[in-house]
C-alpha cells in the first residue's frame, strides 16, 4: 500500500505509478571509440573510448564490445562496471583487419554502436601468457602460479613480468610487479596470500618491441579463503557469585567466508588440571553472539567459542580461553 493525499492506493497501482513518473529516457548516443595505433599489436589490441555525449536521459549504466572479423562477431563483451571504458583483447590474428563497435546501455535502452575499424601488425609485441591450473579459492598460505608459453609475435620473447592485483568490495585495485623473469624456460612462481582477500594475477611476456598487454581473458582471479579467526570473548570475570553467567562474544574476522555458526565450549578445572571439553550450544543465529551458563558453586570452569564457514571450524586458541570461579551459586547434593 502507498498514500497519496492520503488516500490509500494498493500497490500494484503504486508500482504502476512509479513507472509513470520516472524521467522519460531515450536511447543513449554512440560512445567515442579513441585507440590509437599504439594500442594495436599483432594478435591483440586494447579498446578504448569515451562515454556518450548524450545518455539518453538516464545514467549509463554498461557497455557492450563487440568484435567483427569478415562480418562474423568473434567477441561480445558485457562492461557492468560503467566507470571502465577500456578492454584488452587478445586471441587475434596477425594483419588482419577487425571491426570494433562498443554500445552504451542506459536504464532502459542499449544505443547505437561507436565502431572503428583496426588491422593488426605483422609482427608486435607478445601474446599474453595464459596461467594454468589455478582454483578460484584457496586455503593454503601460498599458490604457484604457473603459464604457458604464449604466442611471440615474430620477435623472440625475452623474460616475464608477474603482476598481481587486490580486489576491494568488488573493484579493482592497482596492479603490482611481483616479479620479472629473465630465464624464460622458468614459467612458475610461488606466491604469497593473505588470508580474507581476493586477488587477480596476470603474466605478460616482452619481445625488442616491448610488453604484452594484461589482457582481460588471461586474467586470473584467487580467493584466500579460509576458517574464521578464533573468537574474542568479553566482560567475563575472573570470579563469579551468581549462579549463572552471560558469555558475550565479538564477530572474528570470517576470511572470505561466511560465518554459518558459533559453538559454545565448556570444561572443568580440578586441581589445576583442565577436563575435557563438552559441548553447550551450537548457535546457527550467528546475530547472537552471547549465552547464558548456569554455574555449579566452588568449580573452576573454562569456557571457549568457535565459529563456523563452509572451510570449517575455527581452532581452539590458548589465549582466548577465559577461566571462572564459581565462588557462590546453585549448590548440588
Amino acid at each position: 500500500m502507498c498514500f497519496v493525499n492520503s488516500v490509500r492506493i494498493p500497490t500494484v497501482y503504486c508500482i504502476l505509478l512509479a513507472v509513470l513518473l520516472l524521467p522519460y529516457a531515450e536511447k543513449p548516443g554512440s560512445p567515442t571509440i579513441t585507440s590509437s595505433t599504439g594500442d594495436i599489436q599483432a594478435t591483440s589490441l586494447s579498446v578504448k573510448w569515451t562515454p556518450p555525449a548524450d545518455n539518453g536521459g538516464s545514467p549509463i549504466t554498461a557497455y557492450r564490445v563487440v568484435i567483427l572479423k569478415g562480418g562474423n562477431e568473434i567477441k561480445n563483451v558485457n562492461i557492468t562496471d560503467p566507470g571502465t571504458t577500456s578492454l584488452s583483447v587478445g586471441g587475434l590474428e596477425r594483419n588482419t583487419e577487425y571491426i570494433v563497435k562498443v554500445f552504451a546501455i542506459n536504464a532502459v535502452f542499449e544505443g547505437l554502436a561507436g565502431e572503428k575499424a583496426m588491422k593488426t601488425k605483422f609482427e608486435g609485441v607478445p601474446a599474453t601468457a595464459e596461467i594454468y591450473g589455478l582454483p578460484s579459492e584457496i586455503k593454503e598460505d601460498t599458490i604457484t602460479l604457473k603459464w604457458r608459453e604464449p604466442q611471440s609475435n615474430g620477435k623472440e620473447i625475452i623474460q616475464y613480468t608477474v603482476y598481481q592485483r587486490i580486489m576491494t568490495g568488488g573493484k579493482h585495485g592497482e596492479w603490482t610487479k611481483l616479479n620479472t623473469i629473465t630465464d624464460i624456460s622458468v614459467r612458475e612462481l610461488k606466491v604469497k596470500l593473505e588470508k580474507g582477500k581476493v586477488y587477480e594475477f596476470v603474466v605478460t611476456a616482452t619481445n625488442e618491441l616491448g610488453e604484452s598487454l594484461k589482457e582481460d581473458g588471461k586474467i586470473k582471479r584467487v580467493s584466500a579463503s579460509r576458517i574464521p579467526a578464533a573468537v574474542e570473548t568479553s566482560d567475563i570475570p575472573c570470579e563469579v557469585t551468581d549462579s549463572t553467567i552471560t558469555l558475550k562474544w565479538s564477530e572474528p574476522q570470517s576470511y572470505g567466508r561466511e560465518i554459518t555458526q558459533y559453538t559454545v565450549y565448556q570444561r572443568i578445572v580440578t586441581d589445576g588440571k583442565p577436563g575435557e571439553w563438552d559441548e553447550l550450544k551450537t548457535i546457527t543465529d550467528v546475530s547472537v553472539r552471547e549465552l547464558k551458563v548456569e554455574l555449579e558453586k566452588g568449580k573452576v570452569y573454562e569456557f571457549v567459542i568457535t565459529a563456523t564457514n563452509v572451510h570449517g571450524e575455527s581452532l581452539i586458541e590458548e589465549g582466548k580461553l577465559k577461566r571462572v570461579k564459581a565462588i557462590g551459586g546453585m549448590f548440588y547434593y
